[in-house]
Order: C-alpha cells, then sequence, then structure tokens
C-alpha cells in the first residue's frame, strides 16, 4: 500500500504533468522537465516600410520545418531592450574617432530610459568601454571618447563579433547587438563560419554597419585585390545580419553614422518577441527553418530564418 503522503505527491506532478507542456511522464515513470523555448525576434512593416506596433498574438502564425507551433507568448514593442554596441578603432579608423564617438553618445542618448545598455571596441583586442546599466544611468556619464589605435589597421573583427555573441549568451529577454566596422580583418580566437554559427544559436538581433569608401587610387592588381577584400567584408556583414533577423547598412561617409545608428535605436523600440515550443524534439546541432507570417493583409514580417539546437 502507498502512503497517503507518496500518493499525494505522486498526484502533485501527475497533475502538473497535464497541466504544464513543460513536464511529462517517460515511459519508465521518470519526470522529465523540457524547457526549451524558441525566442523569435520580430519587426513588421506595411508595403511602405512604416513599422506596424499594435499587433497581438493572434496575428501572427509561426512554422518549424513547415509544421505550424502553438506561439505561447508575444512580448509587445514596449518591453525593455538589452543592448550591445561594439565599435571598430582600429588604425582605419583614426581620422574618424570623434565623429564615432560623437554619434556614439547619440546613439546612447536615443534609448530609451528603462533600456539595457553596454559599449565595447575592439581592434588588436576587445574592450570594455562600460558594462551593461540601465541607459538613464549611462546618460549621467560624460560623452564617449574612443581612442583609436595609429598602428597599421588590424582588426580583429571575428573576435569582436565572438565576443558579443559571447556577451548576449545569458541575457534574457529582448536583445540586439549594434556592430559597427569596415568588417576587413580577421580573427584569432573566431572566424567568419564560426560567428555564423553562433549568430544563428543567438537570439540576439545583430545590425551591422558598416563604413569605409575606400577611395585610395591604386594600381591594377591591387585594386582588383581590394574589391574582393571589399566584397567578402560586405558579404559577412550582411550574412551576421540576415542570420538574426536584423540589418545591415552601409555608410560612405562617417556623417552618416548619426542618422543610421537613431534608425537602429528606432526600430529596436518597434520590435516584438514571438515564444514558442516545438511540438516535437530536436537532436543536438539540428538546424530548424522557422517562419513567422502575419493574418493582416498587407503587412510584411521580418525575422531570423532558422536557428540551431544546441541542447
Amino acid at each position: 500500500m502507498v502512503p497517503n503522503s507518496s500518493k499525494s505527491r505522486l498526484f502533485t506532478l501527475l497533475w502538473l504533468c497535464f497541466a504544464s507542456s513543460h513536464l511529462c511522464l517517460s515511459q519508465d515513470g521518470v519526470i522529465k522537465i523540457d524547457t526549451r523555448l524558441v525566442s523569435v525576434p520580430l519587426t513588421v512593416f506595411d508595403r511602405s516600410g512604416r513599422h506596424i506596433t499594435n499587433l497581438k498574438k493572434e496575428d501572427f502564425r509561426v512554422f518549424e520545418n513547415g509544421v505550424e507551433q502553438e506561439i505561447k507568448f508575444l512580448d509587445t514593442v514596449d518591453k525593455p531592450v538589452t543592448v550591445l554596441l561594439v565599435m571598430d578603432v582600429s588604425g582605419s579608423m583614426l581620422d574618424d574617432a570623434d565623429a564615432l564617438a560623437n554619434a556614439a553618445t547619440i546613439f546612447l542618448n536615443n534609448l530609451r530610459p528603462y533600456d539595457t545598455v553596454a559599449a565595447a571596441t575592439f581592434n588588436q583586442e576587445v574592450h570594455f568601454i562600460f558594462n551593461f546599466a540601465e541607459a538613464k544611468e549611462v546618460w549621467k556619464r560624460k560623452k564617449f571618447k574612443l581612442r583609436v589605435d595609429g598602428l597599421p589597421p588590424v582588426t580583429m573583427i571575428y573576435d569582436g563579433m565572438d565576443f558579443a555573441l559571447r556577451k548576449m549568451e545569458k541575457v534574457k529577454g529582448r536583445k540586439a547587438i549594434i556592430f559597427f566596422s569596415d568588417a576587413v580583418g580577421s580573427g584569432i580566437f573566431a572566424s567568419a563560419e564560426s560567428n555564423f554559427q553562433d549568430a544563428e544559436e543567438n537570439e540576439a538581433v545583430i545590425y551591422t554597419v558598416q563604413f569605409g569608401a575606400f577611395e585610395q587610387p591604386l594600381k591594377p592588381a591591387n585594386r582588383k585585390r581590394l574589391l574582393e577584400t571589399i566584397a567578402t567584408a560586405t558579404d559577412y556583414m550582411v550574412r551576421m545580419a540576415e542570420i538574426s533577423g536584423g540589418k545591415h547598412y552601409q555608410i560612405e561617409k562617417i556623417d552618416d553614422l548619426e542618422r543610421t545608428f537613431v534608425e537602429i535605436v528606432r526600430e529596436l523600440g518597434l520590435q516584438y518577441n514571438l515564444g514558442y515550443h516545438p511540438k516535437t524534439e530536436a537532436k543536438r546541432g539540428e538546424r530548424r527553418r522557422i517562419k513567422v507570417e502575419t493574418n493582416v493583409p498587407n503587412l510584411v514580417v521580418r525575422a531570423r530564418d532558422s536557428y540551431l539546437v544546441t541542447n
């Protein structure tokens, strides 16, 4: 005979199993907890490019590998966002350090007071300017001052992105990486391919801002090599944004950076965050395709289109 106390505990566990999709009994009677939740940041536009901010959970449908999923929640656009601003301060930025610092200050000042922000720079190494804090606290600081390395341009771009992705791994809720660079460089601890994979595993939206006119006169052979380098850099920045459901910006003049940063901040305040529990269990390392649609006519959704299963 099972003691009453044991019966009570068993009943409670069984009730929880049926009441929550997170708990289930395996065949051997052991209760297992499934906490995997897929979170999908997304932005909605009308055909004119205007942001739409008044939608509800019922206005969306989400599919994983072609199978429609039940949407568990939709965080509305008034939720706070955690932002990490990462800036290239290698030798190629020597003449534009003050303009970059001014644009970064304007970026911070346009965040909402309850948003959280951190900032970092990279050249040969990655350095925190300040760690995560509420924007209203950061506003009390003096304007940015950036130190640019005057040595020949050395840009550990892949290490800079790796740093950003790792810092955002454990951040909960809506989160975004703003990554500024000419994108010409390399990495010691990371590569373009490892960045791509990590971005697919990470829930942060990535906005890449690529700067560099490269107008210096060159011999034909050198110019061809330079153009190939720029094409590789651009492909990298575009792909990092697309994988995460973010956006890539290309600017030729540093004076355009202020406007670009303000545009990004505005969009961050207009994003949704959609969550669901996959109907089928996935294996570690499996890539799952995502498609988010809205039932409202004449609207367009921008969101990541896949993720990698990490556990």
